[in-house]
């Protein structure tokens, strides 16, 4: 992972929690950079979801549909 990342990731993350920069180091490196185009999924309907997202730039939209039960 090249350094701009990696700062990025230290960044978001110790505004969250204060991480020290070991901890960032153990956590950046299970990490797997996706990039994204506009129209690209991270995920879709009717998959599981098994991975989670930190969202470096760019807009990242979400739906959530929730069915209501018919009486």
């Amino acid at each position: 992972m090249d350094q701009k990342i990696f700062n990025s990731v230290h960044e978001r993350l110790t505004e969250i929690v204060p991480f020290t920069t070991s901890e960032i180091e153990d956590f950046v490196s299970i990490l797997k950079v996706v990039r994204l185009k506009k129209g690209d999924y991270f995920i879709r309907e009717g998959e599981v979801c098994t991975k989670g997202a930190l969202i470096l730039s760019g807009i990242f939209r979400n739906y959530f549909f929730q069915e209501r039960e018919r009486r």
